[in-house]
């Protein structure tokens, strides 16, 4: 389900592309605002969105249990100008908070056709490192969480499984020779 819900956000996020009078790319994160390649590959083709799953949390329910997810929305934006511009935008330029307020806009309460429990924004924060003001870079993070109760799965001491009854490796080179092949 986590998986699900990431790739629902990454999904509703990139409905931002041109119908907020702005580009802006969205993908899960995978690194690409860290170390020296990824960030100067990145700085091109902002603004741009990254969704990463960060934590959960389970909390026993009945004979379930509830499942609270935590996410992140890394904001990241840049002009030419200053590290404030990237913040405020220009005329010509999306600044991250422009795109936090869109950001809440379309996450605050979704469901995002899941079977879970709104999602609810927890908290944001700039984070600022020693690289992002030379770079006049304004990233943003917000987090997001929501929570589900996964499916329940049947009893493995009361599954029907089917006797194992022969296995067949081809070998090459090892073992040797002399295995017995062995039969029930």
């Amino acid at each position: 389900m986590i998986g699900a819900i990431e790739r629902a956000m990454v999904e509703r996020l990139k409905s931002l592309d041109g119908a907020a009078g702005y580009r802006v790319r969205c993908e899960s994160y995978a690194g690409q605002l860290e170390g020296e390649k990824g960030l100067p590959q990145v700085l091109n083709t902002l603004p741009a969105l990254f969704v990463q799953y960060r934590s959960f949390s389970a909390e026993p329910l009945n004979r379930g249990v509830v499942i609270t997810a935590q996410f992140s929305i890394f904001l990241a934006a840049r002009t030419v100008q200053a590290e404030g511009a990237s913040r405020h935008g220009t005329g010509s330029h999306v600044g991250s908070y422009q795109l936090q307020s869109d950001v809440i806009g379309l996450l605050q309460g979704a469901r995002l056709g899941l079977e879970i429990q709104p999602l609810t924004l927890k908290r944001g924060r700039s984070l600022v490192t020693g690289n992002t003001a030379d770079l006049r870079l304004s990233l943003l993070e917000l987090e997001v969480v929501t929570s589900f109760q996964p499916p329940s799965r049947p009893n493995p001491d009361s599954l029907d499984v089917a006797d194992f009854l022969s296995l067949h490796v081809d070998w090459t080179g090892f073992p040797p020779e002399d295995i017995i092949e062995v039969r029930s």
